[in-house]
């Protein structure tokens, strides 16, 4: 079990953002809702994948609007203090948050050996990330 969950972590792309039903990267998922945009994605920096998340344009009333407005200024004074974060460029690595016992697939062994791991479920939140 461990060697798939660092096999998972292993994997890598280019891209960073949500994967859709082909398995490709793409854009941002909102209760899901999948958002067109071209500010959505995929993306090739993580600091344009992060600030997508506080556009302002995409919530009401107004007073949110300026809180995300000061949240996208507040992240881009710190991606611009911070510099070049390595832990922030490519390649990027799959990101699975819901990879927990209730998702793993076992089925009984032969001759009473021990469970063999069959797969996973459940892999709708997860994106490419770094």
């Amino acid at each position: 079990m461990a060697l798939a969950i660092a096999t998972f972590g292993s994997l890598e792309s280019d891209n960073i953002g949500f994967l859709d039903e082909r398995h490709n990267v793409g854009g941002l998922v909102s209760l899901g809702k999948v958002f067109s945009q071209p500010t959505t994605g995929p993306f090739t920096s993580a600091v344009d994948f992060f600030k997508t998340f506080f556009l302002p344009d995409w919530v009401e009333p107004e007073d949110t609007k300026d809180v995300f407005r000061q949240i996208y200024a507040d992240l881009d004074r710190f991606f611009n203090d911070s510099g070049n974060l390595s832990c922030l460029q490519q390649p990027f690595c799959l990101v699975r948050p819901g990879l927990d016992a209730q998702n793993f697939l076992f089925v009984q062994g032969v001759d009473g050996s021990p469970l063999w791991l069959t797969g996973f479920i459940d892999f709708e939140a997860t994106y490419t990330g770094p």
